[in-house]
């Protein structure tokens, strides 16, 4: 993802916070707020040992790549 398309998401995801676009949020995510995360603090060490099963992380990614 480019640097700019990146900002541009998260621009538009943080609208979503405000109380004009809450409903948006609330309809999609079931979500009343969006919180700054990292990967880390969403999943913690699963990522971790995700990596240490070599090949099995593209193969998660794989499995929802609509194109292949």
């Amino acid at each position: 993802m480019s640097d700019s398309t990146k900002a541009a998401l998260i621009k538009a995801m943080i609208q979503l916070n405000y109380q004009e676009n809450n409903e948006i949020l609330s309809d999609l995510y079931g979500a009343e707020a969006l919180l700054p995360t990292t990967t880390e603090m969403h999943i913690g060490d699963f990522g971790t040992y995700i990596d240490s099963l070599i090949g099995l992380d593209q193969l998660i990614l794989d499995k929802y790549n609509k194109n292949k």
